[in-house]
């Protein structure tokens, strides 16, 4: 089993099939980092909040020994192709409207692109873990009240 270092042990069977679909996954992300709508048409547009999930999970997954080093590499790659995608303000470009059961595969790439909370949530959490990855050990200080600052 492996240890996610935080919870609790991942039975194997898990394991090995999230490390299938991660593998799959880091298969077809696109070479600006961004993953598309439908993962294997990569005639379709790229969608921002999808890649910053796939990506932080990639992180917690690496943190947690679920997955090995390498995948820090996709991650990173992500990360690079995000980061363009915040404009000055915070908002996050390039998030997908709802993505329902379409009727058809076409019908995904028709699905217009606006900002939207969850995309702001997903490169959030993606930006946080990128941030605890850098600088592990970094804590901020408490006072003798037990809040930060000084």
């Amino acid at each position: 089993m492996a240890e996610t270092g935080r919870v609790v042990a991942v039975p194997e069977e898990l394991s090995s099939r999230y490390r299938t679909l991660a593998s799959a996954l880091r298969q077809v992300q696109g070479d600006n980092g961004l993953w598309h709508t439908v993962l294997d048409r990569p005639d379709y547009y790229q969608e921002t909040s999808a890649s910053a999930g796939i990506a932080c999970g990639f992180l917690k997954a690496v943190k947690g020994g679920l997955l090995d080093d390498s995948f820090l590499e996709s991650a990173g790659k992500a990360l690079e192709g995000i980061l363009p995608l915040i404009r000055e303000d915070g908002e996050v470009q390039g998030v997908s409207g709802g993505t329902p059961v379409m009727p058809s595969i076409e019908a995904y790439n028709a699905i217009g692109r606006y900002p939207a909370l969850y995309g702001q949530g997903l490169v959030m959490q993606l930006l946080t873990e990128a941030l605890d990855h850098q600088h592990p050990q970094q804590t901020v200080p408490l006072n003798s009240e037990g809040k930060g600052g000084r």
